[in-house]
Protein backbone atom coordinates (compact mmCIF):
# COMPACT_ATOMS: atom_id res chain seq x y z
CA UNK A 1 0.00 0.00 0.00
CA UNK A 2 1.36 3.17 -0.66
CA UNK A 3 -0.04 6.82 0.62
CA UNK A 4 -2.83 8.77 -1.49
CA UNK A 5 -0.86 10.03 -4.04
CA UNK A 6 -3.72 12.60 -5.93
CA UNK A 7 -2.88 11.08 -8.88
CA UNK A 8 -5.79 10.40 -11.49
CA UNK A 9 -5.35 7.13 -13.90
CA UNK A 10 -7.94 6.70 -16.50
CA UNK A 11 -8.32 2.63 -17.69
CA UNK A 12 -9.20 1.98 -20.72
CA UNK A 13 -9.94 -2.00 -20.77
CA UNK A 14 -12.86 -3.45 -22.87
CA UNK A 15 -12.12 -7.00 -20.57
CA UNK A 16 -14.05 -6.99 -17.43
CA UNK A 17 -11.23 -8.93 -15.23
CA UNK A 18 -8.38 -7.43 -16.75
CA UNK A 19 -9.87 -4.04 -16.08
CA UNK A 20 -10.83 -4.93 -12.49
CA UNK A 21 -7.29 -6.29 -11.81
CA UNK A 22 -5.81 -2.89 -13.26
CA UNK A 23 -7.90 -1.09 -11.60
CA UNK A 24 -6.72 -2.92 -8.32
CA UNK A 25 -3.46 -2.16 -8.88
CA UNK A 26 -3.52 1.34 -9.48
CA UNK A 27 -6.04 2.15 -6.35
CA UNK A 28 -3.20 0.08 -4.43
CA UNK A 29 -0.52 1.74 -5.45
CA UNK A 30 -2.63 5.29 -3.78
CA UNK A 31 -4.29 6.36 -7.19
CA UNK A 32 -7.47 7.90 -8.01
CA UNK A 33 -9.17 5.41 -10.81
CA UNK A 34 -11.08 7.06 -13.59
CA UNK A 35 -12.83 4.13 -15.41
CA UNK A 36 -11.99 1.65 -16.63
CA UNK A 37 -14.21 1.68 -20.14
CA UNK A 38 -14.18 -0.35 -22.86
CA UNK A 39 -15.37 1.45 -25.81
CA UNK A 40 -13.32 4.47 -27.67
CA UNK A 41 -16.42 6.84 -27.61
CA UNK A 42 -16.19 6.51 -23.74
CA UNK A 43 -12.50 7.32 -23.54
CA UNK A 44 -12.71 9.95 -25.88
CA UNK A 45 -15.30 11.37 -24.09
CA UNK A 46 -13.44 11.38 -20.60
CA UNK A 47 -10.44 12.81 -22.52
CA UNK A 48 -12.82 15.65 -23.29
CA UNK A 49 -14.70 16.30 -19.88
CA UNK A 50 -12.50 14.43 -16.92
CA UNK A 51 -9.48 16.05 -15.46
CA UNK A 52 -7.19 12.93 -14.41
CA UNK A 53 -2.95 12.86 -14.81
CA UNK A 54 -2.07 9.75 -17.25
CA UNK A 55 -3.93 7.11 -18.97
CA UNK A 56 -3.52 3.25 -19.01
CA UNK A 57 -4.86 1.74 -22.95
CA UNK A 58 -5.55 -1.21 -23.74
CA UNK A 59 -4.93 -1.18 -28.09
CA UNK A 60 -8.12 -3.02 -28.94
CA UNK A 61 -11.02 -2.10 -27.21
CA UNK A 62 -14.63 -3.37 -28.10
CA UNK A 63 -16.11 -4.37 -31.42
CA UNK A 64 -11.93 -4.29 -32.42
CA UNK A 65 -11.65 -0.26 -32.04
CA UNK A 66 -7.72 0.49 -32.00
CA UNK A 67 -7.00 3.41 -28.92
CA UNK A 68 -5.10 5.41 -31.24
CA UNK A 69 -6.80 8.10 -31.40
CA UNK A 70 -7.50 8.63 -27.95
CA UNK A 71 -3.18 8.19 -27.55
CA UNK A 72 -3.04 10.84 -30.13
CA UNK A 73 -5.34 13.30 -28.44
CA UNK A 74 -3.66 12.53 -25.14
CA UNK A 75 -0.30 13.33 -26.52
CA UNK A 76 -1.43 16.77 -27.95
CA UNK A 77 -2.75 17.33 -24.46
CA UNK A 78 0.81 16.16 -22.84
CA UNK A 79 -0.56 13.57 -20.66
CA UNK A 80 0.99 10.65 -20.31
CA UNK A 81 -0.26 7.21 -21.26
CA UNK A 82 0.89 3.27 -21.65
CA UNK A 83 -0.36 0.85 -23.62
CA UNK A 84 -1.32 -2.64 -22.89
CA UNK A 85 -1.57 -4.97 -25.33
CA UNK A 86 -1.30 -9.18 -26.43
CA UNK A 87 0.44 -7.65 -29.68
CA UNK A 88 4.57 -7.59 -30.40
CA UNK A 89 5.57 -4.03 -29.91
CA UNK A 90 6.01 -3.90 -33.14
CA UNK A 91 2.53 -3.66 -33.98
CA UNK A 92 1.91 -0.29 -32.67
CA UNK A 93 4.25 0.97 -35.70
CA UNK A 94 7.05 3.48 -35.48
CA UNK A 95 4.48 6.28 -34.19
CA UNK A 96 4.30 4.64 -31.09
CA UNK A 97 7.75 2.86 -31.18
CA UNK A 98 8.72 5.50 -27.96
CA UNK A 99 6.14 4.50 -25.87
CA UNK A 100 5.99 2.71 -22.89
CA UNK A 101 4.14 -1.18 -23.86
CA UNK A 102 3.35 -3.30 -21.00
CA UNK A 103 2.38 -7.03 -22.70
CA UNK A 104 -0.41 -9.15 -21.40
CA UNK A 105 -0.35 -11.09 -19.91
CA UNK A 106 1.14 -8.56 -17.07
CA UNK A 107 2.36 -9.56 -13.87
CA UNK A 108 1.17 -7.37 -10.93
CA UNK A 109 5.17 -5.84 -10.49
CA UNK A 110 4.96 -5.15 -14.12
CA UNK A 111 2.38 -2.69 -13.39
CA UNK A 112 4.01 -1.39 -10.67
CA UNK A 113 6.88 -0.75 -12.15
CA UNK A 114 5.47 1.53 -14.35
CA UNK A 115 4.50 3.88 -11.38
CA UNK A 116 7.15 3.55 -8.52
CA UNK A 117 9.78 5.79 -9.45
CA UNK A 118 7.38 8.40 -10.06
CA UNK A 119 5.74 7.83 -7.14
CA UNK A 120 8.92 8.01 -4.86
CA UNK A 121 9.99 11.04 -6.81
CA UNK A 122 7.32 12.80 -6.19
CA UNK A 123 6.86 11.64 -2.38
CA UNK A 124 3.36 10.89 -3.75
CA UNK A 125 2.11 13.88 -4.09
CA UNK A 126 1.98 14.96 -7.72
CA UNK A 127 3.96 14.66 -11.45
CA UNK A 128 3.93 12.24 -14.04
CA UNK A 129 3.55 9.15 -13.40
CA UNK A 130 4.61 7.06 -16.16
CA UNK A 131 8.01 6.40 -16.85
CA UNK A 132 9.58 6.49 -20.48
CA UNK A 133 11.25 4.00 -22.73
CA UNK A 134 9.83 0.80 -20.70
Amino acid sequence: MHPESRLTVLIAEDNLIPALEIEDIVRDLGCQVVGPVGKLSEVMKLIETTQFDAALLDVELKNGEKVYPAADLLRSRGIPFAFFTAYDREVLGPKYANDIVVEKPFLRAELEATFEPELAEVGATSGTPLKKGA
